[in-house]
């Protein structure tokens, strides 16, 4: 394990999702520049916690941990189902333990990056223009002439009015029952008792497969209902009932709101991540959106303008806090809708728009595709474009 050193050019609090993406791109702007990077992770081991899943619309640094692709997705309410697919774009899934064994593996490799393990960063504090940033660790002091900050805040969780929350099976079937060629992204036929709530199968062979309940609601359930549900759902569904092995367990809660934390007020001093914005507010999604800004933060770290890369356009933020005002208040309407996107716009304009990516023309075949009544009344009903920011303390504490 790495010692905590006492300086470092650029220090990322965080050896996440966020924090890995933006090492790895480091280790490779950063070559024999005489300049380091320090990342600051908590956990003392990587495990095989989560899945990461999105649609290649661009390429990234993680491209060839890609474990699994599929050209065609479901989804499904009210007894309907409708399968969409691309020969264009496909829908991916990088294990974590495949993300990370990549990561370490290329910051292993480079004289550039110094990862601390089991080392928490507890605050951020200006110094002098001369001496930077002091971080304040479990392990002591490091000084830094700009820190990524990508620890998660407990105030985005608090503040948001609509979460999403999920509990997820890694699950090995005695009988090949599921399809795999096809992921199920929405299943909405499913107990609404709790608040608007899906099934999620991403089949890996016939034999294995994800399998996840998820809700968007203000409420995060006890694990007890999500796991309940899964079982109910492999035995409706599949004809599953006990027949198989759990090989592993996921869940996560995910804060979709168009609020933000404030900017810090050093100017070198940035949030990435799920405090910066970068998860997708309508959608939970996050790495793609991650990636994208590293690529352009890379470009930028090479010719430095005054403003850095933007997550989002603040259209495109607004746009989603219609949808979300949309979820919040007449949630029953929300398995329509959905379902009706995928019908009615085609499957590459809506890839590209769910992944941040799409043209004013993706944008517009989706608004078409939505109520038109409904929307505008919840476009009226929050008259605004900018964001909420919610306030924190200025320390940076978590």
């Amino acid at each position: 394990m790495s010692k905590l050193p006492s300086k470092t050019d650029f220090a990322i609090l965080g050896g996440g999702m966020a924090g890995l993406q933006v090492a790895v791109s480091l280790s490779r702007s950063l070559k024999g520049s005489g300049r380091r990077a320090t990342v600051v992770e908590p956990r003392t081991e990587y495990t095989d916690d989560r899945t990461f899943c999105f649609w290649d619309v661009a390429e990234t640094s993680s491209s060839n941990a890609v474990a699994h692709r599929w050209s065609k997705w479901r989804v499904q309410a009210n007894g309907r189902s409708h399968t969409a697919a691309s020969d264009r774009y496909q829908y991916v899934c990088i294990p974590g333990e495949a993300f990370y064994r990549q990561a370490l593996e290329e910051l292993e490799a480079s004289d550039e990056i110094t990862l601390v393990k089991g080392t928490s960063a507890q605050r951020v504090e200006a110094e002098n223009e001369q001496e930077g940033l002091a971080v304040k660790t479990t392990n002591g002091v490091l000084g830094a002439k700009v820190v990524y900050d990508t620890r998660p805040s407990g105030l985005l969780i608090d503040r948001s009015e609509i979460l999403q929350h999920f509990r997820g099976w890694h699950i090995k079937s005695e009988t090949p029952v599921f399809d795999r060629e096809t992921v199920t992204l929405m299943d909405f036929d499913v107990s609404q008792e709790q608040g608007l709530h899906f099934m999620y199968v991403l089949p890996f062979s016939e034999y294995e497969a994800l399998v996840e309940s998820t809700y968007f609601s203000p409420v995060v359930h006890d694990t007890t209902l999500y796991e309940s549900h899964i079982k109910t759902y492999l035995k409706d569904r599949f004809g599953l009932d006990g027949r198989y092995s759990i090989l592993r367990k996921e869940g996560g809660v995910v804060p979709m709101t168009t609020k933000t934390l404030p900017n810090p007020e050093c100017a070198s001093w940035y949030r990435l991540g799920t405090p910066g914005g970068h998860v997708r507010p309508a959608t939970g999604y996050s790495f793609l959106q991650v990636a994208q800004w590293v690529r352009e933060h890379g470009a930028w770290l090479s010719k430095p303008t005054e403003m850095m890369p933007r997550p989002r356009s603040s259209v495109l933020n607004w746009l989603d806090s219609v949808l979300l005002s949309f979820l919040l208040n007449r949630p029953k309407d929300a398995p329509e809708v959905f379902t009706g996107l995928f019908r009615r716009v085609s499957p590459d304009a809506l890839v590209r728009f769910l992944s941040g990516t799409g043209s004013l023309s993706d944008t517009v075949s989706v608004m078409w595709a939505m109520p038109i009544y409904p929307f505008v009344k919840e476009a009226m009903r929050l008259g605004r474009v900018a964001p909420l920011q919610i306030r924190e303390s200025a320390s940076g504490s978590t």
